[in-house]
């Protein structure tokens, strides 16, 4: 069942089944004989987000807020998540009451300990930038996103070694394979110009349109400092451009602010040439920690300052608006261009679960067994191990190894369909690699 936010919009924050905060005759609540708490437990019920968005602030939380609309919010213990679509995806929102990278991490766990159908967390904000003057150019406002490479590390891990700084610490790589392409792509058509470039700036300016302290400063205040000779000087460069650029390559996260011009290019020299460091930051690191084994990740900054004595907060809610709105424009092209763009069942297919006839996987309809295989996904190996079917069985299936992990999946259905799988055993397996949401999706 797809998600609708319109269904009903409760109280901020409703939190579970804290109904006394809802009353029946509350004007965002429909006048029905179904009580407000049966309403939440079906709202709820429904709701299998796949994508989860953790925020540092509540100022980078607050575009994704703006663009999800009046939705639902789920109480987890000391935590609240927004549950809305975005993009033609079901999201589930939160952000820290507590900074730091521990109160954020806390934050990653309690989210997919709620939502165990998250399969893409995006860590998505605000950073320092870190220019490559002959390479590439870095302004306020630009977006950095962790390229498929290298995504995160963690700076301070390094160590004075002779006077020098060296390598040491952790670097991330992003696990997922779609996200991973769909930047790519993303970022070839913003280079022409195409329907997601004015998609980018359109949710840009509906922001600023909403809220006045998002929308972009004075471009003179854009004023990036460098140190010579142990001093700091202005750089002279060309204007900045009117719409932000949208940069692929590393993100270092740490457990303090910089605010240190020197530090800040002895870092980008040091991860040279492996890695080209844009952006220093302090919660991604944390969040990579927390949903190891969990869930895929995704991250992306603004930047708001250059991680100099220069910091300052007068670019950070545009920052964190262009981020946001990039975030957006990538869940809606995979949305629409995904290489298997999931259908849900029709009501009578789904009924169809019921029915006595109904005993194998084989018995189900085609378009139920393309959403299980969509929806599967990359578990699709623990699920075949499960089965007693090696990977390169599936492979074959499939049509070769080098194929989307999606069209592994639907082999592996296909597979099971063959060997008509008794439903009862499917459901059984499913709960085993902790997939409940795909258990619950065949019984209802």
């Amino acid at each position: 069942t797809i998600f609708e936010p319109s269904v009903w919009k409760p109280h901020r924050c409703a939190g579970p089944l804290r109904t006394h905060q809802v009353p029946t005759s509350h004007p965002y609540v429909h006048s029905t004989s179904e009580s407000s708490t049966s309403r939440y437990q079906r709202t709820m019920a429904d709701f299998q987000p796949t994508i989860g968005i953790v925020t540092a602030m509540e100022k980078e939380a607050l575009p994704f807020r703006l663009m999800l609309g009046e939705v639902p919010c789920r109480q987890v213990d000391d935590s609240f998540f927004d549950c809305g679509t975005l993009g033609g995806h079901q999201v589930a929102l939160g952000w820290p009451n507590r900074t730091g990278t521990n109160a954020t991490a806390l934050l990653v766990k309690a989210l997919l300990s709620e939502f165990p159908s998250i399969r893409t967390l995006f860590m998505v904000g605000i950073a320092g930038g870190v220019r490559h003057p002959t390479k590439q150019e870095v302004y306020l406002g630009d977006v950095v996103v962790g390229s498929p490479k290298s995504s995160v590390l963690e700076w301070d891990f390094t160590r004075y070694k002779g006077g020098e700084l060296e390598r040491s610490g952790h670097a991330y790589a992003p696990p997922d394979a779609l996200f991973s392409a769909a930047v790519q792509r993303v970022y070839s058509n913003f280079r022409l110009h195409r329907k997601e470039w004015s998609d980018f700036q359109k949710h840009i300016a509906e922001v600023g349109e909403a809220l006045a302290e998002y929308r972009r400063p004075d471009p003179a205040t854009d004023v990036v400092h460098e140190t010579v000779d142990g001093a700091e000087v202005v750089v002279q460069r060309k204007d900045p451009p009117d719409i932000p650029q949208v940069l692929l390559g590393t993100i270092a996260s740490g457990n303090g602010v910089v605010k240190d011009a020197e530090l800040r290019d002895k870092l980008r020299d040091m991860y040279l040439p492996d890695q080209r460091l844009l952006a220093l930051e302090m919660e991604s690191a944390g969040a990579a920690d927390a949903a190891h084994g969990k869930a895929r990740c995704m991250f992306v900054r603004g930047v708001c300052d250059y991680a100099d004595a220069h910091k300052n907060k007068q670019w950070q809610e545009y920052a964190a608006a262009t981020a946001a709105a990039f975030v957006r424009v990538l869940l809606e092209f995979v949305s629409g261009a995904s290489p298997v763009v999931p259908v849900l069942p029709a009501r009578e297919d789904r009924c169809q679960l019921h029915s006595p006839k109904v005993k194998t996987l084989g018995d189900v309809s085609l378009v139920t067994r393309h959403e299980l295989g969509t929806r599967l996904g990359d578990d699709w190996h623990a699920l075949a191990a499960h089965f007693g079917i090696e990977a390169h069985q599936v492979a074959a299936a499939a049509g070769g190894s080098q194929v989307h992990f999606v069209e592994l999946a639907l082999a592996l259905v296909r597979l099971l369909a063959k060997r008509a799988v008794e439903m009862d055993t499917l459901r059984e397996k499913l709960e085993a690699i902790h997939r409940n949401d795909l258990a619950h999706f065949l019984e209802t």
